[in-house]
């Protein structure tokens, strides 16, 4: 960060080629950037570097079960369902749990960050996006889309629903909404809304908690309900509602202890453990582990258990030929009017021939005779 204050303090190049190199990733927002007391602001943000930005996280999420959320469309969870042989795309606020439904008619990489977008531009950019790690999230499209619209994309550990516990969640209300709408014949689009001015167990519905006002809907009510209002004392009340939840699950579990990149380990697939070992520490209680056939898979530490085994990788097979599968072809024999004295197969030039006259004749690999060179003295 010393060279970031030094170019704010003297002003940044002219062009970004003459930009240093641990400051090219705050040259696009360079004019916004201001120091004071050391620390580098964005507007009235402070910029954390890349290196701190883990601690920095642990720091002001101490003492709390998971991430805290402290405004609405902060966080938000996607993930992609099938009903009814149709593709959709979810998408979900951690601190509201308003939800959004997309019908997809592709499900290409670009036709899930278009349907993004068309949300992004209703409801504006969240600081962070969880997601699966499903092909569409986890393509190089995908992380120049999150670069470009400026979040951090945070990807779910595999084999562990709890880990995106509200997509899946989400996932199956909005299964249920669609499944009785065709069932009744009524309008999906109203149920949805229903579903959003629906009060949640803490009192407000979804549209209060993101929009801070409630949603007219078909359903009669006071002209004054449809005020905008912020609602109070909400993070107070999903404090104390997570602290609790907290509580309860610290009574049926012990903390698992961390590992380290290089430990051995055995990792759970389906009923049995299989032997691998850790070659990333992915964070948020994830790891990527190295199977002994070579695979590599991100893993969630509840299904890891740390041995003392020594990791062995699978070494392929090789095909050994025995000579008992392949005898040796006999040996080739010379025509009679040929000697029986032939050259080695290995030998494609011709054999110096002894001058003697009862000496028989060589003869090459295939069979002709060599005759022996004759020197004509002067």
């Amino acid at each position: 960060m010393k060279v970031v204050i030094q170019l704010v303090h003297d002003g940044w190049p002219e062009s970004r080629k003459s930009c240093p190199t641990q400051a090219l990733e705050y040259w696009n927002h360079r004019d916004e950037l201001t120091e004071i007391d050391g620390i580098i602001f964005k507007g009235h943000k402070i910029v954390i570097p890349r290196d701190l930005r883990h601690k920095m996280m642990e720091a002001v999420h101490l003492g709390h079960m998971g991430v805290e959320k402290y405004y609405s469309w902060e966080t938000i969870v996607t993930d992609l369902f099938t009903w009814n042989n149709q593709e959709y795309l979810v998408v979900v606020d951690y601190f509201s749990r308003y939800f959004e439904v997309e019908k997809l008619y592709k499900t290409t990489n670009q036709a899930v960050i278009e349907k993004l977008k068309k949300i992004f531009s209703r409801f504006g950019i969240p600081q962070k996006v969880v997601s699966d790690n499903g092909p569409q999230y986890a393509s190089q499209d995908f992380t120049m889309f999150a670069k470009e619209y400026d979040f951090n994309h945070v990807i779910s550990s595999p084999k562990y629903p709890q880990s995106n516990g509200l997509a899946e969640k989400t996932v199956q209300i909005a299964k249920r909404i669609l499944k009785k709408c065709k069932a009744d014949g009524k309008d999906p689009y109203l149920a949805l809304l229903e579903y959003r001015t629906t009060p949640l167990h803490l009192g407000y519905s979804p549209s209060q908690l993101l929009m801070s006002r409630k949603l007219r809907s078909i359903l009669p009510v006071v002209s004054d309900e449809l005020k905008p209002k912020v609602p109070t004392r909400v993070r107070e009340l999903m404090k104390a509602e997570r602290e609790k939840q907290k509580e309860y699950y610290d009574r049926i579990t012990k903390p698992l202890p961390p590992l380290s990149v290089g430990d051995s380990i055995r990792y759970q697939e389906g009923k049995t453990w299989k032997q691998g070992i850790v070659t990333k520490e992915e964070g948020d209680r994830s790891y990527t582990v190295k199977k002994t056939e070579g695979a590599v898979y991100r893993r969630n530490t509840r299904h890891l258990m740390q041995t003392n085994e020594k990791f062995e990788p699978d070494i392929p097979d090789v095909n050994i030929v025995s000579p008992s599968n392949h005898p040796v072809a006999p040996p080739i024999l010379a025509s009679p009017s040929q000697s029986s004295l032939l050259i080695p197969e290995t030998q494609f030039e011709t054999k110096q021939v002894n001058s003697s006259p009862n000496s028989a004749p060589y003869t090459t690999r295939f069979g002709r005779t060599v005759k022996p060179k004759v020197i004509v003295s002067m």
